[in-house]
């Protein structure tokens, strides 16, 4: 037991101290009895850097504490191939991973079981910055805190000061999440980024089949700023009648303020999206609106613009160049069919809709690093590790 005496020595950028398995998965560390409010079995603290955690499996049962299994406070850290585990009931702040620092990457994770937020970064005074997120799986199953509840979460801060920014989110999948009990708040959504975060961009990402009060991407409230979405996917989102699969009603104020929406799959959700958005740009493109309960809920303030997006059934739409889609146009929801009514007809040439199919993100690198923010010719399926994920 190291009880925080030594921490992990720092690395460099050309070489990183790198703690791995042999075989990823088959090294699990798991508490045996209660644990203590600073007890993180990852804990990377703010004087840590140049550290790569890869192939470990976290798992906390029946503790209150700590808040979070992870805690990564440090900078130009990376956690890969690691899988967060959490059982039984926890602190109402608590969860499975928080990233407090800048410059960090988690990428071809997973985290499952109880928690107020699974993957969460920001905080009360936080100023996280440039982080990454890619390759990683979530299903938030329970816990009866009395906070608002979610898979991913970027939080942004209380000060209002606009510093937690500049976030990529990568082929995340928030999958089968449940909306929580009645005696604790409710799961708002699989994303959920309710204070001031600026910035921030989700790519290739999905929300399937999750339980939430509010949206499968409840993505801008309060004062948050500049987000966008690009070849994303929010899919059988459930709960109360006026659940969305998107969800924007935040109240910046800032003249450069957007909300982007391209190349989506908006499918299966009680009502497509809620937009109460007041950025200066609302953009919704290219994307595909697909068996819906509704268009839209709430007071819907349109769109800035509204180009070549797909609609079945083929009334309502919105937007100039709207397409009547076929059923036949989706058979599997990260592409469209090829040679179907969806095909070429975006209006950058692309096909209609999201393509989930292939990876964001070189793989390893960090904010800023060549080819972190680009789509790459790697498969996306089959899934890494995706056996082992299903077995924890």
């Amino acid at each position: 037991v190291n009880s925080r005496a030594n921490r992990i020595p720092n690395g460099t950028a050309g070489q990183f101290t790198t703690i791995m398995a042999e075989t990823p998965g088959a090294v699990r560390i798991k508490n045996s009895g209660s644990l203590q409010y600073y007890d993180n079995p990852l804990n990377l603290t703010s004087s840590t850097s140049y550290v790569r955690v890869d192939g470990i499996v976290f798992e906390i049962a029946n503790s209150v504490y700590p808040e979070f299994i992870a805690s990564i406070d440090g900078n130009y850290n990376k956690i890969t191939r690691s899988l967060f585990k959490r059982g039984g009931q926890m602190e109402e702040y608590g969860g499975w991973v928080f990233m407090g620092g800048s410059n960090n990457l988690i990428e071809d994770s997973a985290g499952v079981g109880s928690g107020r937020y699974g993957f969460a970064m920001g905080g009360p005074s936080a100023n996280t910055q440039r982080n990454i997120l890619r390759r990683v799986v979530g299903r938030l199953d329970y816990s009866a805190s009395d906070q608002p509840k979610a898979t991913f979460n970027v939080y942004g801060n209380d000060n209002g000061s606009f510093n937690v920014r500049d976030v990529l989110l990568q082929n995340l999948v928030a999958v089968d999440g449940r909306k929580g009990p009645t005696t604790g708040d409710v799961t708002y959504g699989a994303y959920y980024f309710p204070k001031n975060p600026v910035n921030v961009t989700i790519q290739g990402s999905i929300a399937l089949n999750v339980e939430a009060e509010y949206a499968g991407f409840f993505i801008k409230e309060l004062q948050g700023q500049n987000i966008k979405m690009i070849d994303s996917i929010a899919w059988g989102s459930y709960g109360p009648s006026g659940v969305a699969g998107l969800r924007a009603n935040s109240t910046s104020g800032k003249s450069a303020d957007y909300l982007v929406y391209d190349h989506l799959t908006i499918g299966a959700n009680s009502v497509a999206y809620y937009n109460k958005d007041g950025a200066t740009t609302r953009e919704l493109t290219n994307s595909l609106v697909y068996n819906n309960g509704g268009l839209a809920s709430g007071s819907d303030f349109g769109w800035t613009k509204s180009v070549a997006n797909a609609f079945y059934p083929s009334s309502p739409t919105v937007g100039t160049g709207a397409i009547a889609a076929k059923s036949t146009d989706l058979k599997y929801i990260v592409r469209a069919e090829s040679g179907s009514g969806l095909s070429s007809k975006a209006s950058d040439g692309r096909d209609v809709g999201a393509n989930v199919t292939l990876r964001y993100g070189k793989t390893g690198t960090l904010w800023g690093e060549a080819g972190y923010d680009q789509r790459t010719t790697e498969a996306l399926w089959p899934w890494l590790l995706e056996d082992k994920i299903k077995s924890v």
